[in-house]
């Protein structure tokens, strides 16, 4: 990366973020509490009512089919345990 995009006497900007939490780290206990069950049913059920419910608010064209690039990246919620999926 530095060397492909090296030019003489040019400064550039490296960025590396060690961390990226995608969680909430400072949220009080009863908004966690509000969402403890809500994900229990996993990513595709989830997946798949959110785009039922764009489709019925009019914001997806209806036929829409779930884009899902990511599909073999992660296993099936099924194929889960119980660890994993909490």
């Amino acid at each position: 990366y530095l060397e492909n995009d090296r030019k003489n006497d040019q400064p550039f900007f490296g960025y590396l973020a060690f961390t990226a939490p995608h969680w909430p780290l400072q949220a009080p206990d009863q908004y966690l509490k509000k969402y403890e069950n809500f994900y229990q049913d996993g990513y595709e059920k989830i997946r798949q009512a959110r785009l039922e419910r764009m489709i019925k608010l009019g914001i997806m064209p209806k036929g829409t089919k779930i884009n899902n690039p990511l599909m073999h990246a992660f296993p099936a919620w099924d194929k889960l345990s119980e660890t994993q999926k909490r």
